[in-house]
């Protein structure tokens, strides 16, 4: 029997070589606060070519599924590869060759707002916060509330099982 994040995978890539595009819920934390766990991705099929540092992409390999940016191209075996990275997270992922990559993040969908995922002017500065503290969690919940109202509008509803310190809910 497989299991269900293979068969979604395989659907993904199917879907994305037939229509050429595809879109999912992001899951995980590593794209905060550009990418937050519940936004709708779209990605669409793309050259391996056209891709460029900055870049949000889909790679996946036979475990997992990761949308990250890419940080810079190498050439490894006369081959170029991407160097990515979740804007939250402090290490870099294993290299991403043609073969791992599936598409292009093109639009991020919250709420009612539908945006590219690029690097806002407060973004780098929040990432760097996060990647020096625990978690995002850890960032006192005004100071999020803040940057949330300044780029988004509104608190993000997540569905998380986390205790929170009460000095940091206010």
């Amino acid at each position: 029997m497989q299991n269900i994040n293979d068969v979604l995978g395989e659907l993904a890539v199917e879907l994305l070589s037939s229509a050429g595009r595809v879109r999912f819920v992001a899951r995980g934390g590593s794209m905060i606060p550009n990418i937050l766990p519940g936004d709708t991705l779209e990605i669409s099929r793309v050259s391996f070519d056209a891709v460029c540092a900055g870049d949000v992409i889909l790679a996946g390999d036979r475990d997992r599924l990761w949308a990250h940016r890419v940080l810079r191209e190498e050439f490894r075996s006369k081959r170029r590869v991407l160097i990515t990275r979740g804007d939250a997270l402090r290490v870099e992922d294993a290299p991403v060759g043609e073969a791992e990559f599936l598409g292009r993040v093109d639009f991020v969908i919250r709420g009612q707002r539908r945006f590219r995922p690029e690097i806002g002017r407060l973004a780098p500065l929040f990432a760097a916060l996060l990647r020096g503290s625990r978690g995002w969690l850890s960032v006192p919940r005004p100071i999020y509330s803040a940057w949330r109202a300044a780029t988004c509008g509104s608190w993000p509803r997540l569905q998380l099982n986390v205790r929170i310190p009460r000095r940091l809910v206010g």
